[in-house]
């Protein structure tokens, strides 16, 4: 046998998992249907799609930068209330309540793909006093967010008309 043998011997595992890191995500599920598809269409592990979608996001000018803002528009009152109703009736699926940003992406599963008009649902949303923006954590959160960071919460019936504690 050749003393050369060893340099066809398969890398040892670890070698090459040194070079990545695994991890979890949370995603919203109608997210998850459209990776998968795009998956099963391009061939492509849904982790390289999201490694690619990362790659991109680091050559922008501002990575990660979500815009949230309110439109700059006058208010009609009721113009979007259809969809701030379902807007409404998603945020009461959620005690602790969401952030702007995961109601942007879940706008989706609400049956509003576009941005702007999720956003004016939700101005009408505040504008109607049903919502309320809080900066105390959920209590099943970890991560430590940016002491600015919100969560939009829907009034109880009784709190209606009334201010609420912003924290």
């Amino acid at each position: 046998m050749s003393k050369n043998w060893a340099r066809f011997k398969p890398r040892k595992k670890e070698d090459s998992e040194k070079d990545f890191i695994s991890f979890s995500i949370t995603i919203p599920r109608e997210q998850w249907a459209v990776l998968k598809q795009f998956s099963e269409v391009t061939m492509l592990p849904i982790s390289r799609m999201v490694s690619f979608a990362i790659d991109n996001e680091l050559d922008q000018r501002v990575p990660f930068h979500y815009p949230i803002e309110e439109p700059q528009t006058t208010f009609v009152p009721y113009a979007y209330s259809q969809e701030a109703m379902q807007v409404l009736q998603f945020l009461k699926r959620f005690n602790s309540g969401l952030s702007k940003d995961m109601l942007l992406l879940f706008r989706r599963s609400m049956g509003i793909p576009n941005k702007t008009v999720l956003l004016l649902a939700l101005r009408e949303l505040f504008q109607t006093g049903l919502v309320y923006e809080s900066s105390k954590k959920p209590t099943s959160n970890k991560f430590e967010y940016h002491p600015s960071y919100k969560w939009i919460r829907v009034k109880k019936e009784s709190e209606h008309g009334k201010e609420v504690s912003n924290s």
